[in-house]
Formats: structure tokens, C-alpha cells, sequence
């Protein structure tokens, strides 16, 4: 009998011999063993998001909302959903320049908050008792009655955090550090009555 290169016995006629059933359920079970301590792990991984990557996505949803509002002409809003702890885009069609009114909305899917985070508003009031958003009108410019900062947070340790917010002058929302000297000049909404925060999830 000749051996192979994989270590597998030759038969006279030249015939390789095959792996044993045995030989299968081992490594199979083996695989599955693996596979099951490893996926908690893999899920977590693949489903936890940094705290400034968390922050980053919300800006670029703040900034998302501003030119969809420009390009369709119609006010858009990113909703922040206090109860479910989710974040939405809507559109509001049928827009008049100065009317408010009743208005067929549409809503894209929901962006979750990982849940190791929490949002505070720290300047702006709810449009209702569980709901802020932050409207931008056709022109790109921010509704005066939206929220201008809010802080995205680490649930166990509230000392680290980002904050979004808009500065005065400026059309687009910032992501800022505590310690940043910017924070300072972040605009007050015209009705801002908010003391505290309010938790989002």
C-alpha cells in the first residue's frame, strides 16, 4: 500500500480510502461545539456599535434630513421616538410656505439606539409628551422650535458622551466633546423651557 499526501492509504489498485462515518460525527461535533460558544460572542460584536460611531450615525441623519429637505422641497423631520428608543426620518408632503396643517407624512425605517446608549435633550421641548424632532424647512435652514443639542451617552457611565448640536450661524448640526470650547456658543431654540433632560429608552 502507497500513502497519499493527505496521510490516506492507497489501496493496491490505486483507490483512496474515504474518511469513517466516526471520523465525520467527530469533526462535525467538534464544529458545532465551536460554533456554539463562539456565536454569543460573534452576535455581540457584529451588534454593538462604539459610542462615536453611535454619535456619528446621528449626525449624519441630522444632515441626511437637511438636504432631503432642499432637494424635495418639502420640510423633513428626524423623529426621536422616546418611548421605543427608536430614531425616524419623515417626510411631509403637501408643504405650503407658512402653513403647518394636517399633512400625508411618510416614514422610512427606524434606527434603533444600541441599547448600552441613552440621548438627553438638553436644549429643545417635545413636539408631544414622547416625541422630538428636529425639522429642517426647503431651504436647508432649521425649524426655530427644534431641539439644538442633545448629549448620546453611555448608559453605565454618563461621564462619557457625545453631543450633537447646532452652533449659532451655522446650518448644520456638530458633534462636540465636553470639553470643547464650541459648546458655547451652541444655539437656543425660541421657546426652550426644558429643564433637565429627558431620556431617550
Amino acid at each position: 500500500m502507497m500513502t497519499s499526501p493527505t496521510g490516506r492509504q492507497r489501496t493496491g489498485d490505486g483507490r483512496q480510502g474515504a474518511f469513517t462515518l466516526l471520523e465525520l460525527i467527530a469533526v462535525l461535533a467538534l464544529l458545532t461545539v465551536v460554533f456554539t460558544v463562539s456565536a454569543p460572542s460573534l452576535g455581540q460584536f457584529f451588534k454593538s456599535r462604539s459610542l462615536v460611531e453611535e454619535a456619528r450615525r446621528m449626525l449624519a441623519l441630522t444632515e441626511h434630513v437637511r438636504r432631503e429637505a432642499i432637494s424635495t422641497g418639502a420640510p423633513m423631520q428626524l423623529l426621536f421616538d422616546m418611548n421605543r428608543g427608536v430614531l425616524y426620518v419623515q417626510r411631509e408632503d403637501g408643504y405650503q410656505p407658512g402653513q403647518f396643517g394636517n399633512r400625508t407624512v411618510q416614514t422610512t425605517r427606524p434606527y434603533w439606539i444600541n441599547e448600552k446608549h441613552e440621548v438627553i435633550f438638553e436644549i429643545g421641548e417635545p413636539i408631544s409628551r414622547d416625541l422630538y424632532a428636529v425639522t429642517f424647512l426647503p431651504d436647508g435652514s432649521l425649524l426655530e422650535t427644534s431641539p439644538t443639542s442633545w448629549r448620546l451617552q453611555k448608559r453605565e457611565n454618563s461621564e462619557e458622551f457625545y453631543r450633537v448640536a447646532k452652533l449659532q450661524g451655522r446650518l448644520r448640526y456638530v458633534l462636540l466633546t465636553d470639553d470643547d470650547p464650541k459648546n458655547e456658543y451652541i444655539q437656543i431654540p425660541a421657546t426652550d423651557t426644558v429643564e433637565g433632560g429627558v431620556y431617550l429608552r
